[in-house]
């Protein structure tokens, strides 16, 4: 078993022992005398689930990035803002109408009030 794989199983048998810790410390601070370190019994499982989920989290970008293909990349924007206008005039006259008031530059969307707004500033 290769190492990535070593982890995930590992991340998986923590989380159950996790769980159990956790239902242990209910069960035993429900007692009429609770013992208060028990308590602290389901921190050692937690820190170990961090560790391991953000090491599983960051195993695609480091995959890409050891392949070369850098951070991250950008998708692909999709359709231009013309295309999408004459797009809609063909569904709908009202639509278009409603899509060419709207102020389209290269910016951000904003929602406000239920209508989307471009604006360059976020």
């Amino acid at each position: 078993m290769n190492w990535n794989k070593w982890i995930r199983q590992a991340h998986r048998w923590v989380s159950v022992a996790f769980t159990v810790s956790v239902i242990a410390t209910f069960i035993a601070l429900a007692q009429e005398e609770p013992v208060v370190w028990v308590s602290y019994v389901p921190l050692l499982p937690l820190a170990l689930l961090l560790l391991s989920g953000l090491y599983l989290f960051a195993l695609p970008y480091l995959a890409r990035w050891r392949a070369g293909g850098g951070p991250l990349r950008r998708p692909d924007p999709g359709p231009r803002c013309g295309d999408m206008i004459h797009r809609l005039c063909r569904i709908s006259p009202a639509h278009g109408l409603i899509a060419t008031k709207v102020i389209m530059w290269s910016g951000v969307p904003r929602v406000s009030g239920g209508v989307t707004r471009w604006s360059s500033a976020g």
